[in-house]
C-alpha cells in the first residue's frame, strides 16, 4: 500500500505586461471615470400628488463596463421640493468579457408647494471603448403636477 506525501514547489508564470491607454483629452465636464457602454432611463411613481406626499424617482444605469465607479446624481429641483439621499440598487457580475448588470438610485422627493414641475433630465457621460470616444446619453425630463395637500406648507 502506497502512502500519500505532500510536498511544496516551487511555481512561477512569465510575467504579464499590461499597456493602459490614457483617455483622450478633453474630457466631459461631468465625466466621473465610468467606461464601457450603458443606457440611462429614469421612473417616477405619481405624476400627480398633494404637497407633503412623498413621490418616489429612480434611475437606472444598465450596461457592460465599471458601474462600481457610478456615483448618485445630482437632481437639478426647486427648492419647493425636499430632495433625501438615494438610495443605492445594484444587481453586478462578473464574467470573462468584464463587469456588467444595472445600478439604480431611488430618491425620495417631497413637494412643498402647489404648482407644476419638472424634474430636468438626467445626464450619464462615459467613454466607450468600442466607439474610442466619450458618449453621453440621458433621461427624458418628467412633468409632475402637486396639488394642496391638507397640511400647510412648511416651506
Amino acid at each position: 500500500m502506497t502512502g500519500v506525501q505532500t510536498c511544496a514547489l516551487p511555481i512561477s508564470s512569465p510575467a504579464v505586461t499590461i499597456n493602459v491607454k490614457p483617455l483622450p483629452s478633453p474630457r466631459p465636464l461631468n465625466f466621473s471615470g465610468l467606461v464601457g457602454q450603458f443606457d440611462i432611463s429614469s421612473d417616477i411613481n405619481e405624476v400627480s400628488v398633494k404637497t407633503g406626499d412623498p413621490i418616489t424617482f429612480k434611475i437606472m444605469v444598465k450596461g457592460q463596463g465599471n458601474l462600481t465607479l457610478l456615483e448618485p446624481f445630482s437632481l437639478n429641483l426647486p427648492s419647493d421640493i425636499e430632495t433625501y439621499d438615494p438610495k443605492r440598487k445594484s444587481n453586478l457580475s462578473k464574467t470573462g468579457n468584464g463587469m456588467g448588470g444595472t445600478t439604480s438610485f431611488e430618491y425620495l422627493l417631497i413637494p412643498q408647494v402647489k404648482g407644476g414641475y419638472t424634474i430636468p433630465a438626467v445626464e450619464l457621460n462615459y467613454f466607450d471603448p468600442v466607439q474610442k470616444k466619450y458618449v453621453s446619453k440621458s433621461t427624458e425630463p418628467n412633468q409632475i403636477n402637486v396639488s394642496q395637500g391638507d397640511r400647510k406648507s412648511v416651506v
